[in-house]
């Protein structure tokens, strides 16, 4: 595997923990139920605040956080081809 494809799975994960930890680091939910929390808190922020189905609002939520892994990942690949870059490989 290449070096800019290790950083672009090493960015999603960070990108993902960043989610969680900022849904979910002013409550006393144990860090475990966190991934849980969190797309429990996006679904209910999606359908009260637009109004949607609760099957749309699940459905959107997980479109949220795997767009936010794909943008971390595309970010971690274009870091890491700067990097292979500048090591001259």
């Amino acid at each position: 595997m290449s070096t800019d494809k290790i950083v672009g799975i090493l960015t999603a994960a960070l990108a993902l923990v960043g989610l969680m930890t900022m849904l979910n680091s002013g409550t006393s939910t144990p860090i475990a139920a966190w991934p849980f929390e969190t797309l429990q808190g996006i679904a209910f922020s999606i359908g009260w605040l637009s109004g949607v189905p609760a099957v749309l609002a699940y459905l959107l939520a997980i479109i949220v956080i795997a767009l936010v892994a794909f943008i971390g990942y595309k970010v971690g690949q274009w870091i890491g081809l700067g990097l292979r870059k500048l090591s001259g490989n």
